[in-house]
Protein backbone atom coordinates (compact mmCIF):
# COMPACT_ATOMS: atom_id res chain seq x y z
CA UNK A 1 0.00 0.00 0.00
CA UNK A 2 1.05 3.56 -0.66
CA UNK A 3 2.13 5.00 2.70
CA UNK A 4 1.52 8.52 3.97
CA UNK A 5 4.46 10.70 4.85
CA UNK A 6 4.05 11.19 8.58
CA UNK A 7 5.68 14.62 8.58
CA UNK A 8 3.26 16.21 6.12
CA UNK A 9 0.37 16.74 8.49
CA UNK A 10 2.61 18.11 11.22
CA UNK A 11 3.98 20.76 8.87
CA UNK A 12 0.63 21.72 7.37
CA UNK A 13 -1.93 21.44 10.14
CA UNK A 14 -1.64 25.07 11.28
CA UNK A 15 -1.70 26.52 7.77
CA UNK A 16 -5.20 27.60 6.80
CA UNK A 17 -6.51 27.03 3.28
CA UNK A 18 -8.65 29.45 1.32
CA UNK A 19 -12.39 28.94 1.72
CA UNK A 20 -15.23 30.33 -0.40
CA UNK A 21 -18.58 29.34 1.11
CA UNK A 22 -22.25 30.15 0.79
CA UNK A 23 -22.00 30.12 -3.02
CA UNK A 24 -25.36 29.59 -4.70
CA UNK A 25 -24.99 27.02 -7.46
CA UNK A 26 -28.69 26.66 -8.31
CA UNK A 27 -32.17 27.96 -7.56
CA UNK A 28 -34.98 25.51 -6.87
CA UNK A 29 -38.51 26.47 -5.90
CA UNK A 30 -40.61 23.92 -4.05
CA UNK A 31 -40.89 20.76 -6.15
CA UNK A 32 -39.26 22.56 -9.10
CA UNK A 33 -36.28 21.29 -11.06
CA UNK A 34 -33.02 23.06 -10.17
CA UNK A 35 -31.79 25.89 -12.37
CA UNK A 36 -28.00 26.18 -12.40
CA UNK A 37 -26.81 29.72 -11.75
CA UNK A 38 -25.76 31.31 -15.03
CA UNK A 39 -22.44 33.00 -15.60
CA UNK A 40 -22.52 36.64 -14.64
CA UNK A 41 -20.11 39.41 -13.75
CA UNK A 42 -21.58 40.18 -10.35
CA UNK A 43 -19.26 39.98 -7.34
CA UNK A 44 -20.30 37.21 -4.95
CA UNK A 45 -19.40 37.64 -1.29
CA UNK A 46 -18.53 34.03 -0.43
CA UNK A 47 -17.96 34.41 3.30
CA UNK A 48 -21.20 33.04 4.79
CA UNK A 49 -21.78 29.37 5.54
CA UNK A 50 -23.90 27.46 3.04
CA UNK A 51 -27.53 27.43 4.14
CA UNK A 52 -29.20 24.13 4.94
CA UNK A 53 -32.04 22.72 2.90
CA UNK A 54 -35.35 22.17 4.67
CA UNK A 55 -35.08 19.28 7.13
CA UNK A 56 -36.09 18.04 10.56
CA UNK A 57 -32.99 17.99 12.77
CA UNK A 58 -33.77 14.74 14.59
CA UNK A 59 -33.28 11.01 14.41
CA UNK A 60 -30.27 8.67 14.59
CA UNK A 61 -28.54 9.93 11.44
CA UNK A 62 -27.67 13.48 12.46
CA UNK A 63 -24.01 13.95 13.38
CA UNK A 64 -24.43 17.28 15.16
CA UNK A 65 -27.24 19.53 16.33
CA UNK A 66 -25.06 22.44 17.41
CA UNK A 67 -23.81 25.48 15.50
CA UNK A 68 -25.78 24.64 12.36
CA UNK A 69 -26.27 27.10 9.49
CA UNK A 70 -29.78 28.52 8.96
CA UNK A 71 -32.31 26.77 6.72
CA UNK A 72 -33.61 28.36 3.57
CA UNK A 73 -35.88 27.15 0.80
CA UNK A 74 -35.32 27.94 -2.86
CA UNK A 75 -31.52 28.14 -3.05
CA UNK A 76 -28.82 25.48 -3.11
CA UNK A 77 -25.31 26.33 -2.00
CA UNK A 78 -21.78 24.94 -1.86
CA UNK A 79 -18.38 25.64 -0.31
CA UNK A 80 -14.94 25.39 -1.93
CA UNK A 81 -11.70 24.85 -0.01
CA UNK A 82 -8.42 25.35 -1.88
CA UNK A 83 -4.70 25.35 -1.04
CA UNK A 84 -3.65 28.86 -0.09
CA UNK A 85 -0.65 29.07 -2.41
CA UNK A 86 -1.91 28.02 -5.83
CA UNK A 87 -0.12 29.66 -8.74
CA UNK A 88 -2.35 31.59 -11.19
CA UNK A 89 -2.00 28.95 -13.91
CA UNK A 90 -1.97 25.92 -11.59
CA UNK A 91 -4.76 23.31 -11.78
CA UNK A 92 -5.10 20.65 -9.08
CA UNK A 93 -7.44 17.63 -8.67
CA UNK A 94 -10.94 18.28 -7.35
CA UNK A 95 -12.77 16.16 -4.77
CA UNK A 96 -16.55 16.72 -4.54
CA UNK A 97 -18.08 15.47 -1.27
CA UNK A 98 -21.70 14.32 -0.83
CA UNK A 99 -22.82 14.12 2.80
CA UNK A 100 -24.94 11.32 4.23
CA UNK A 101 -27.93 11.30 6.55
CA UNK A 102 -30.37 8.73 5.09
CA UNK A 103 -31.70 11.34 2.63
CA UNK A 104 -33.40 12.88 5.67
CA UNK A 105 -30.86 15.09 7.44
CA UNK A 106 -27.43 16.58 6.97
CA UNK A 107 -25.61 19.56 5.62
CA UNK A 108 -22.13 19.93 4.18
CA UNK A 109 -21.00 23.18 5.81
CA UNK A 110 -20.47 22.07 9.40
CA UNK A 111 -17.33 22.07 11.51
CA UNK A 112 -16.93 18.30 11.28
CA UNK A 113 -16.79 18.39 7.47
CA UNK A 114 -14.08 21.04 7.19
CA UNK A 115 -11.54 19.57 4.74
CA UNK A 116 -8.63 21.81 5.75
CA UNK A 117 -6.16 19.02 6.43
CA UNK A 118 -7.22 16.99 3.40
CA UNK A 119 -6.67 20.05 1.20
CA UNK A 120 -3.41 21.35 2.65
CA UNK A 121 -1.69 18.01 3.21
CA UNK A 122 -2.45 16.68 -0.26
CA UNK A 123 -2.83 19.75 -2.48
CA UNK A 124 -6.36 19.08 -3.72
CA UNK A 125 -9.52 21.18 -3.88
CA UNK A 126 -12.60 19.99 -1.98
CA UNK A 127 -16.12 21.09 -2.88
CA UNK A 128 -19.00 20.38 -0.48
CA UNK A 129 -22.58 20.93 -1.59
CA UNK A 130 -26.10 20.62 -0.22
CA UNK A 131 -29.07 19.01 -1.98
CA UNK A 132 -32.77 18.62 -1.27
CA UNK A 133 -33.77 15.66 0.89
CA UNK A 134 -36.85 14.06 2.36
CA UNK A 135 -40.24 14.47 0.79
CA UNK A 136 -39.14 17.71 -0.91
CA UNK A 137 -36.24 15.95 -2.61
CA UNK A 138 -37.49 12.49 -3.46
CA UNK A 139 -41.20 12.36 -4.12
CA UNK A 140 -42.73 14.51 -6.89
CA UNK A 141 -42.33 17.59 -9.08
CA UNK A 142 -44.66 20.59 -9.49
CA UNK A 143 -46.85 18.66 -11.94
CA UNK A 144 -47.28 15.83 -9.46
CA UNK A 145 -45.07 13.37 -11.33
CA UNK A 146 -42.47 11.23 -9.58
CA UNK A 147 -39.13 13.05 -9.41
CA UNK A 148 -35.57 12.61 -8.15
CA UNK A 149 -35.09 16.30 -7.39
CA UNK A 150 -32.29 15.79 -4.87
CA UNK A 151 -30.32 13.78 -7.41
CA UNK A 152 -30.88 16.49 -10.02
CA UNK A 153 -29.58 19.02 -7.47
CA UNK A 154 -26.37 17.01 -7.24
CA UNK A 155 -26.04 16.98 -11.03
CA UNK A 156 -26.58 20.74 -11.01
CA UNK A 157 -23.75 21.11 -8.48
CA UNK A 158 -21.41 19.03 -10.63
CA UNK A 159 -22.41 21.08 -13.67
CA UNK A 160 -21.56 24.28 -11.77
CA UNK A 161 -18.20 22.79 -10.81
CA UNK A 162 -17.42 22.05 -14.47
CA UNK A 163 -18.21 25.64 -15.42
CA UNK A 164 -16.40 27.43 -12.62
CA UNK A 165 -13.84 25.33 -10.77
CA UNK A 166 -10.96 26.41 -13.01
CA UNK A 167 -11.43 29.92 -11.59
CA UNK A 168 -10.48 28.45 -8.20
CA UNK A 169 -7.46 26.52 -9.48
CA UNK A 170 -9.27 23.22 -9.97
CA UNK A 171 -8.88 20.80 -12.87
CA UNK A 172 -12.37 20.25 -14.29
CA UNK A 173 -11.08 17.15 -16.07
CA UNK A 174 -10.01 15.52 -12.81
CA UNK A 175 -13.02 15.45 -10.48
CA UNK A 176 -13.49 12.68 -7.92
CA UNK A 177 -16.84 12.14 -6.23
CA UNK A 178 -16.78 10.82 -2.69
CA UNK A 179 -19.75 10.23 -0.44
CA UNK A 180 -20.60 8.40 2.76
CA UNK A 181 -23.81 6.44 3.58
CA UNK A 182 -26.64 8.13 1.66
CA UNK A 183 -23.89 10.17 0.04
CA UNK A 184 -22.33 6.91 -1.17
CA UNK A 185 -25.72 5.79 -2.48
CA UNK A 186 -25.87 9.13 -4.30
CA UNK A 187 -22.51 8.44 -5.92
CA UNK A 188 -23.87 5.15 -7.26
CA UNK A 189 -26.98 6.93 -8.57
CA UNK A 190 -24.77 9.50 -10.29
CA UNK A 191 -22.77 6.68 -11.90
CA UNK A 192 -26.04 5.45 -13.40
CA UNK A 193 -27.65 8.79 -14.22
CA UNK A 194 -28.19 10.07 -17.72
CA UNK A 195 -26.43 13.36 -18.41
CA UNK A 196 -23.54 12.90 -16.00
CA UNK A 197 -21.00 11.99 -18.64
CA UNK A 198 -17.74 13.89 -18.08
CA UNK A 199 -19.03 15.53 -14.89
CA UNK A 200 -16.71 13.37 -12.77
CA UNK A 201 -13.88 10.95 -13.45
CA UNK A 202 -13.38 8.80 -10.32
CA UNK A 203 -15.67 7.74 -7.47
CA UNK A 204 -15.23 6.78 -3.80
CA UNK A 205 -18.18 4.90 -2.28
CA UNK A 206 -18.13 4.81 1.54
CA UNK A 207 -20.56 2.46 3.34
CA UNK A 208 -23.41 2.52 0.84
CA UNK A 209 -26.63 1.01 2.32
CA UNK A 210 -27.26 -1.42 -0.55
CA UNK A 211 -29.59 -3.56 1.55
CA UNK A 212 -32.14 -0.76 1.91
CA UNK A 213 -33.04 -1.10 -1.76
CA UNK A 214 -35.61 -3.87 -1.55
CA UNK A 215 -39.28 -4.62 -2.25
CA UNK A 216 -40.40 -3.03 1.01
CA UNK A 217 -38.62 0.18 0.01
CA UNK A 218 -40.40 0.16 -3.33
CA UNK A 219 -43.74 -0.13 -1.55
CA UNK A 220 -42.80 2.79 0.68
CA UNK A 221 -42.07 4.89 -2.39
CA UNK A 222 -45.72 4.56 -3.42
CA UNK A 223 -46.95 5.65 0.02
CA UNK A 224 -44.57 8.62 0.12
CA UNK A 225 -45.45 9.66 -3.42
CA UNK A 226 -49.20 9.52 -2.77
CA UNK A 227 -48.92 11.54 0.43
CA UNK A 228 -46.67 14.14 -1.21
CA UNK A 229 -49.62 15.21 -3.38
CA UNK A 230 -51.15 16.83 -0.30
CA UNK A 231 -48.32 19.38 0.12
CA UNK A 232 -49.22 22.85 -1.16
CA UNK A 233 -47.21 25.99 -1.93
CA UNK A 234 -49.03 27.76 0.89
CA UNK A 235 -47.67 25.42 3.58
CA UNK A 236 -45.00 26.87 5.87
CA UNK A 237 -41.65 25.19 6.50
CA UNK A 238 -42.89 24.06 9.90
CA UNK A 239 -46.03 22.55 8.38
CA UNK A 240 -43.96 20.70 5.77
CA UNK A 241 -41.67 19.22 8.43
CA UNK A 242 -44.70 18.15 10.50
CA UNK A 243 -46.26 16.61 7.39
CA UNK A 244 -43.07 14.69 6.60
CA UNK A 245 -42.94 13.40 10.18
CA UNK A 246 -46.52 12.12 9.85
CA UNK A 247 -45.61 10.49 6.55
CA UNK A 248 -42.71 8.70 8.18
CA UNK A 249 -44.91 7.47 11.03
CA UNK A 250 -47.26 5.88 8.53
CA UNK A 251 -44.37 4.28 6.63
CA UNK A 252 -42.77 3.04 9.86
CA UNK A 253 -46.02 1.38 10.89
CA UNK A 254 -46.12 -0.50 7.59
CA UNK A 255 -42.40 -1.24 7.12
CA UNK A 256 -40.56 -0.77 10.47
CA UNK A 257 -37.02 -1.66 9.32
CA UNK A 258 -36.93 -0.35 5.76
CA UNK A 259 -38.58 2.88 6.92
CA UNK A 260 -35.21 4.09 8.19
CA UNK A 261 -34.66 5.31 4.60
CA UNK A 262 -38.09 6.11 3.14
CA UNK A 263 -36.67 8.62 0.65
CA UNK A 264 -34.22 7.47 -2.02
CA UNK A 265 -33.50 8.03 -5.73
CA UNK A 266 -35.87 5.89 -7.80
CA UNK A 267 -34.92 3.79 -10.79
CA UNK A 268 -37.01 4.51 -13.86
CA UNK A 269 -37.48 8.14 -12.81
CA UNK A 270 -35.35 10.76 -14.60
CA UNK A 271 -32.36 10.83 -14.66
CA UNK A 272 -32.09 7.16 -13.60
CA UNK A 273 -32.61 4.31 -16.09
CA UNK A 274 -35.16 1.52 -15.69
CA UNK A 275 -33.98 -1.44 -13.63
CA UNK A 276 -33.51 -3.64 -16.71
CA UNK A 277 -31.22 -0.98 -18.26
CA UNK A 278 -28.86 -0.63 -15.29
CA UNK A 279 -26.29 -3.16 -16.53
CA UNK A 280 -26.15 -1.50 -19.95
CA UNK A 281 -25.57 1.96 -18.46
CA UNK A 282 -23.03 0.57 -16.01
CA UNK A 283 -21.10 -1.07 -18.81
CA UNK A 284 -20.86 2.27 -20.61
CA UNK A 285 -19.39 4.02 -17.54
CA UNK A 286 -17.03 1.43 -16.09
CA UNK A 287 -14.23 1.79 -18.61
CA UNK A 288 -13.67 5.46 -17.78
CA UNK A 289 -14.49 5.74 -14.04
CA UNK A 290 -12.42 3.74 -11.51
CA UNK A 291 -14.06 3.28 -8.12
CA UNK A 292 -12.84 2.85 -4.54
CA UNK A 293 -15.56 1.12 -2.52
CA UNK A 294 -15.69 -0.21 1.02
CA UNK A 295 -17.13 -0.40 4.50
CA UNK A 296 -16.25 -0.47 8.19
CA UNK A 297 -15.99 -3.73 10.09
CA UNK A 298 -18.89 -3.00 12.44
CA UNK A 299 -21.24 -0.70 10.53
CA UNK A 300 -24.43 -1.17 12.56
CA UNK A 301 -22.76 -0.33 15.89
CA UNK A 302 -23.50 3.28 14.90
CA UNK A 303 -27.19 2.68 15.64
CA UNK A 304 -27.03 1.25 19.18
CA UNK A 305 -26.58 4.49 21.08
CA UNK A 306 -29.89 4.39 22.92
CA UNK A 307 -30.54 2.41 26.08
CA UNK A 308 -31.24 -0.44 26.73
CA UNK A 309 -29.29 -1.65 23.67
CA UNK A 310 -26.09 0.14 24.64
CA UNK A 311 -26.40 -1.18 28.20
CA UNK A 312 -26.91 -4.78 27.07
CA UNK A 313 -24.02 -4.45 24.64
CA UNK A 314 -21.64 -3.94 27.58
CA UNK A 315 -22.64 -7.13 29.40
CA UNK A 316 -20.30 -10.15 29.09
CA UNK A 317 -21.78 -12.94 27.00
CA UNK A 318 -24.82 -10.94 25.96
CA UNK A 319 -22.58 -8.29 24.42
CA UNK A 320 -20.77 -10.96 22.38
CA UNK A 321 -24.02 -12.39 21.04
CA UNK A 322 -25.35 -8.92 20.28
CA UNK A 323 -22.22 -8.09 18.30
CA UNK A 324 -22.64 -11.24 16.22
CA UNK A 325 -26.21 -10.18 15.45
CA UNK A 326 -25.12 -6.63 14.64
CA UNK A 327 -22.40 -7.93 12.32
CA UNK A 328 -24.98 -10.09 10.55
CA UNK A 329 -27.18 -7.03 10.00
CA UNK A 330 -24.14 -5.11 8.74
CA UNK A 331 -23.56 -7.81 6.14
CA UNK A 332 -27.16 -7.69 4.93
CA UNK A 333 -27.44 -3.89 4.81
CA UNK A 334 -23.96 -2.91 3.65
CA UNK A 335 -21.46 -5.65 2.80
CA UNK A 336 -23.38 -8.20 0.69
CA UNK A 337 -24.65 -5.54 -1.69
CA UNK A 338 -21.22 -3.97 -1.90
CA UNK A 339 -19.70 -7.28 -3.00
CA UNK A 340 -22.40 -7.77 -5.62
CA UNK A 341 -21.95 -4.26 -6.99
CA UNK A 342 -18.15 -4.52 -7.04
CA UNK A 343 -18.30 -7.84 -8.91
CA UNK A 344 -20.80 -6.41 -11.42
CA UNK A 345 -18.55 -3.40 -12.00
CA UNK A 346 -15.55 -5.67 -12.56
CA UNK A 347 -17.49 -7.89 -14.97
CA UNK A 348 -18.16 -4.76 -17.01
CA UNK A 349 -14.38 -4.22 -17.20
CA UNK A 350 -14.43 -1.52 -14.55
CA UNK A 351 -11.49 -0.86 -12.25
CA UNK A 352 -12.48 -1.61 -8.65
CA UNK A 353 -10.44 -1.15 -5.49
CA UNK A 354 -12.01 -2.32 -2.24
CA UNK A 355 -11.22 -1.30 1.32
CA UNK A 356 -12.19 -2.28 4.86
CA UNK A 357 -11.77 0.18 7.74
CA UNK A 358 -11.14 -1.30 11.19
CA UNK A 359 -10.52 1.60 13.56
CA UNK A 360 -11.02 2.44 17.22
CA UNK A 361 -10.08 1.26 20.68
CA UNK A 362 -11.01 -2.31 21.59
CA UNK A 363 -12.58 -0.98 24.81
CA UNK A 364 -15.06 1.10 22.80
CA UNK A 365 -18.22 -0.92 22.04
CA UNK A 366 -18.96 1.39 19.09
CA UNK A 367 -15.52 0.99 17.49
CA UNK A 368 -15.23 0.82 13.71
CA UNK A 369 -18.88 1.72 13.25
CA UNK A 370 -20.64 3.47 10.38
CA UNK A 371 -19.17 6.98 9.89
CA UNK A 372 -15.96 6.27 11.84
CA UNK A 373 -13.87 7.50 8.90
CA UNK A 374 -15.44 10.98 8.82
CA UNK A 375 -13.42 12.51 11.70
CA UNK A 376 -10.32 10.94 10.16
CA UNK A 377 -10.93 12.36 6.69
CA UNK A 378 -12.14 15.76 7.81
CA UNK A 379 -11.94 17.89 10.95
CA UNK A 380 -11.29 15.93 14.13
CA UNK A 381 -12.12 18.99 16.24
CA UNK A 382 -15.66 18.94 14.85
CA UNK A 383 -16.21 15.47 16.29
CA UNK A 384 -15.20 16.31 19.84
CA UNK A 385 -16.81 13.86 22.29
CA UNK A 386 -18.06 11.74 19.35
CA UNK A 387 -18.99 8.41 20.95
CA UNK A 388 -17.32 6.41 18.15
CA UNK A 389 -13.96 7.86 19.17
CA UNK A 390 -14.07 7.21 22.91
CA UNK A 391 -10.64 6.18 24.15
CA UNK A 392 -8.74 7.73 21.23
CA UNK A 393 -6.78 10.92 21.83
CA UNK A 394 -7.04 13.94 19.55
CA UNK A 395 -3.41 13.46 18.51
CA UNK A 396 -4.06 9.84 17.51
CA UNK A 397 -7.10 10.78 15.44
CA UNK A 398 -5.20 13.52 13.58
CA UNK A 399 -2.18 11.29 12.95
CA UNK A 400 -4.21 8.27 11.84
CA UNK A 401 -6.43 10.52 9.79
CA UNK A 402 -3.41 11.83 7.90
CA UNK A 403 -2.76 8.33 6.57
CA UNK A 404 -6.37 7.89 5.46
CA UNK A 405 -6.50 11.34 3.87
CA UNK A 406 -3.36 10.52 1.92
CA UNK A 407 -4.94 7.31 0.60
CA UNK A 408 -8.15 9.07 -0.47
CA UNK A 409 -6.20 11.88 -2.15
CA UNK A 410 -3.85 9.43 -3.86
CA UNK A 411 -6.81 7.65 -5.41
CA UNK A 412 -8.27 11.02 -6.44
CA UNK A 413 -5.01 11.93 -8.16
CA UNK A 414 -4.04 8.60 -9.70
CA UNK A 415 -7.18 6.45 -9.80
CA UNK A 416 -5.30 3.53 -8.29
CA UNK A 417 -3.82 2.27 -5.01
CA UNK A 418 -1.40 -0.43 -4.00
CA UNK A 419 -2.77 -3.45 -2.17
CA UNK A 420 -1.86 -3.68 1.49
CA UNK A 421 -2.81 -2.91 5.07
CA UNK A 422 -2.20 -0.29 7.73
CA UNK A 423 -2.87 -2.25 10.92
CA UNK A 424 -5.55 -0.75 13.09
CA UNK A 425 -6.85 1.47 10.29
CA UNK A 426 -7.50 0.10 6.78
CA UNK A 427 -6.97 -2.80 4.42
CA UNK A 428 -6.87 -2.24 0.66
CA UNK A 429 -7.57 -5.17 -1.66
Amino acid sequence: MTKAKSSVGQKMKYIMPRVASGITYAYADRFAYPEVVKNNKEIVKATSRSVQVIQNISGPFILTRSNLPPMKEGILQLAITTPNDLAPDERVPVMAFIHGGAYLVGTSDILGYRPNRLVMENRVIVVRFNYRMGILGYSRDKEGQQANLGLLDQIAALTWIQRHIENFGGDKNDVTLFGQSAGADSVISLLLSLGTENLFHKAIIQSAPFGMRNQAQQKMEKIVYDMSQEITDEMTIEEILDFQAETMKRVKHTHPISSMMPFMPRLGVHPLPDEDEVKTVLRERTSSIPILIGHTTQEVNFFIRKKPLSTLRRLPGIGFLMQKLLNHISEKVFIDGEETFAHSYEKCDGQVIRYIIDYGKESNIYRSAHAIELPLLFHAEGFKDFYLLEGSSHEEIVEDGEKLRYIWATFAKEGTLNEGEIEGLIEIK
